[in-house]
């Protein structure tokens, strides 16, 4: 009896754009096999060269002779950005007196079988996110950049960032916003002076919110532990911080220690657990809400390799105009205070900062008739033009990020504004 001594073809993934892969298959001079390809739902038709969703006589290439003992062919594979699975068969033919050889068998001495699987793009996207959204003007807060890639591909993608936020318009939040860092004068791209930072601190992105759920403690609850198994360890990493949970309480900020597939032994046989750096009481079921800080945790959590390249954050000028004629006084009446913190600095012509001369209130907020509180009394003409130092409506974020390589899943990282801006204060 005839025999097929080898099938191959590059089975390693395939990336999601279209490609062609050669196969080639060797045996005994005069043994015959059928070849087919599919996916869950389709046939290769190899007239064609591509994938239908009926089979015929040419969705397998029947009766192939190895008449000088070897065959090649090449499988077309379609561009496909959400994945696929193809399963390649080789059936040696019995009635031609055809079998697979004894030391290549698989599935018994007629099928030999391949896999092939084609990545799906993958999505990062890169978002800022405060604590409280309510402190920005609508949409202002949520902001996103996004690169997509296969997975197989080594090819670095940069994405672009270039971020405004506003504070909100009202009597109740508009104190602007003062930065973690302090900003340095600085000539901006417009020409104009401004005040901005080379945001070298990486600790402003992070990844998740992750959660997990079904929570174990080593004992099955109700009292207090370090160790807690849970349904999944994926997009985890130790030094994640656990910022809430879904019901119960949380005390202080504890971090994850250890993060691991326990396989054999305590505290938990064969399941993923965390251990956490100070002991909680975590009721079964619960969502523990997690925060990876810095380009490291991202990197390790996420399954990717990221660089954050030069990143700044710049202030725009805020002037606001003297309503009425100050006479030694320290309530400064404006037009209007929003973007205005306690805190900030009033300079122009006529102000008297011979002395420290903070704002020290933002006695009536408004939008068009306000008043602030100096240390030092001023006197200042109605229609005066005054720069507001130390705070400002309205910060923009410029920058770079390179994605070396993409993850096996879309994924989210943030941008944490509350890293960066805080709101201001009225008093």
């Amino acid at each position: 009896m005839k025999r097929i001594t080898g099938f191959t073809i590059d089975q390693s993934n395939l990336s999601a754009l279209a490609q062609s892969r050669s196969f080639f298959v060797s045996g005994d001079a005069g043994a015959k096999f059928n070849l087919r390809v599919t996916t869950p739902t389709k046939f290769y038709n190899f007239v064609s060269k591509t994938f239908v969703t009926t089979e015929s006589s040419e969705t397998t290439l029947s009766n192939v002779t190895l008449d000088t003992g070897s065959f090649s062919g090449d499988i077309a594979f379609p561009a496909d950005a959400d994945g696929e699975t193809y399963t390649i068969d080789l059936f040696a033919l019995p009635h031609f007196d055809t079998k697979i050889s004894d030391n290549v068998q698989e599935k018994g001495d007629v099928v030999l079988t391949r896999i092939i699987v084609q990545v799906a793009d993958v999505v990062v996207t890169f978002q800022s996110r405060p604590t409280t959204t309510a402190n920005f003007t609508s949409g202002t807060h949520s902001q996103t950049a996004t690169a997509t890639q296969s997975p197989t591909v080594s090819t670095p993608v940069t994405v672009d960032i270039d971020w405004t936020f506003e504070n909100d318009s009202s009597d109740a939040r508009g104190f602007g916003f003062t930065p973690v860092q302090q900003l340095r004068r600085s000539k901006l791209a417009d020409g104009s002076l401004g005040s901005s930072i080379s945001m070298e601190d990486r600790s402003w992105f992070t990844f998740g919110s992750a959660t997990i759920a079904d929570t174990k403690s080593d004992d099955g609850g109700g009292s207090s532990h370090y160790n807690y198994k849970v349904d999944s360890i994926s997009d985890l990493t130790t030094g994640m911080t656990v910022t809430a949970v879904s019901s119960g309480s949380l005390s202080g900020t504890p971090t994850l220690t250890k993060v691991a597939l326990q396989k054999r032994d305590t505290p938990f046989p064969n399941a993923p657990f965390v251990k956490l750096s100070s002991a909680q009481v975590f009721a079964d079921g619960v969502t523990l809400t997690l925060k990876g800080t810095g380009v490291n945790a991202i990197n390790k959590a996420a399954d990717t390799i990221i660089v954050i390249n030069e990143m700044t954050l710049t202030q725009k000028p805020l002037t606001k105009t003297v309503r009425a004629d100050v006479d030694n006084s320290t309530n400064i009446t404006l037009n209007g205070t929003y973007g205005i913190s306690k805190g900030a600095y009033l300079e122009g012509f006529g102000m008297n900062n011979s002395v420290n001369n903070p704002i020290t209130e933002v006695a009536t907020p408004s939008s068009s008739a306000g008043t602030v509180v100096t240390t030092t009394a001023q006197v200042l003409d109605a229609g005066t033009v005054l720069n507001v130092e130390g705070s400002s409506d309205s910060y923009t974020v410029r920058g770079s990020v390179t994605i070396n390589q993409f993850p096996i899943s879309n994924k989210t990282i943030y941008l944490d504004l509350d890293s960066i801006l805080t709101l201001g204060t009225q008093s």
